[in-house]
């Protein structure tokens, strides 16, 4: 839902091929397509939808000729 809290970098980091900067720089693509919302000192939380970014996301899919 809006505005869940996302569990910390280190609790994703637990296995052994994941590292925290792996997942810093996954929350930063997410945040980046405005999936979830960051700040210094702040836990991450799911962000309210933006059409935008659901169209840019979908666009790729409506322009394959396979479908």
């Amino acid at each position: 839902m809006v505005g869940d809290i996302l569990p910390s970098e280190r609790c994703r980091a637990t296995g052994p091929d994941v590292s925290r900067p792996m997942q810093r720089h996954r929350s930063g693509a997410l945040a980046a397509l405005r999936l979830i919302a960051v700040g210094i000192n702040r836990c991450a939380r799911v962000a309210p939808t933006d059409g935008a970014v659901t169209a840019m996301s979908l666009d790729p899919a409506v322009a394959t000729p396979q479908i």
